[in-house]
């Protein structure tokens, strides 16, 4: 793989957010439904607007970085062992 500066992953990150945030917007004042994740703490609430912000985040690494692991909130670890 090769190195990727600083600024190219700044701009990847920014990507990321900006995906993230296209697919979480429209759910501002507009939710339905609030799930509860069932953790052992109690309350744990979870969003269609969260599971769409973490599915663009994660598809987006995938089709750029497959090789990087991802440690997610709503759908769990993917390749997290890797090195990235």
């Amino acid at each position: 793989m090769i190195a990727e500066s600083p600024e190219a992953l700044d701009r990847f990150a920014h990507n990321l957010a900006d995906a993230a945030g296209a697919e979480i917007l429209p759910w501002y004042r507009a939710l339905r439904a609030v799930d509860d994740k069932g953790s052992a703490l109690g309350f744990d609430p979870v969003t269609e607007a969260d599971r769409a912000g973490e599915r663009a985040i994660r598809d987006l690494i995938v089709a750029n970085h497959s090789s990087h692991g991802i440690i997610g909130e709503e759908f769990g670890r993917m390749n997290a062992d890797a090195e990235h």
